[in-house]
């Protein structure tokens, strides 16, 4: 699927209304919270990338498919967005100005108390240098862009359960 058939919807919608604001989102939706029930049903996740409309695709393509969804257009502020939402995984674009995402991914790692997050690398690189990045950032999951529809819920779940199971542990992955 090409970009532009992609992102054409979301582009539609930017145009037509507006971006609505996460507490717009948050307001419409009820959520279990993590201890109330399953994994697969509930998860709270922060998405960032600096290009507005793949972001935009991102967050509904993650609502719609059930997830709590905070966004930010750069990792600037992510660590308290983090601790202030408890969100359970980051999906991160790779190529931002300022820092890229897998040096964001490695300075989650190296925090004890952000450790056990879930992150999925998302760009639109030649899928073996973004596994090379994902296994040197410690990253769980890498998806493409032109699959975020597609394969990001898949891989946020993924990054997640395997987290829970291996205890977060750095380097477990």
């Amino acid at each position: 699927m090409s970009r532009g058939l992609l992102f054409d919807s979301a582009r539609k919608k930017t145009a037509n209304d507006g971006r609505r604001s996460w507490r717009a989102r948050q307001s419409s939706a009820t959520f279990m919270s993590r201890s109330e029930g399953d994994p697969e049903v509930f998860m709270k996740v922060l998405v960032i990338d600096d290009d507005d409309i793949v972001r935009l695709v991102m967050v509904e393509s993650l609502e719609e498919a059930g997830f709590d969804v905070v966004d930010l257009p750069s990792p600037i502020g992510a660590t308290k967005t983090i601790v202030d939402n408890e969100i359970e995984a980051v999906a991160v674009d790779v190529l931002m100005p300022g820092m890229s995402g897998d040096k964001l991914s490695q300075l989650l790692r190296k925090n004890p108390r952000l450790a056990d997050i879930g992150i999925v690398l998302v760009s639109s690189m030649e899928p073996t240098e973004l596994e090379r990045l994902r296994e040197e950032s410690g990253a769980d999951e890498i998806v493409q862009k032109d699959d975020v529809r597609t394969l990001l819920p898949t891989a946020l779940k993924r990054s997640v359960r395997f987290r829970r199971r291996s205890g977060g542990v750095v380097g477990a992955n």
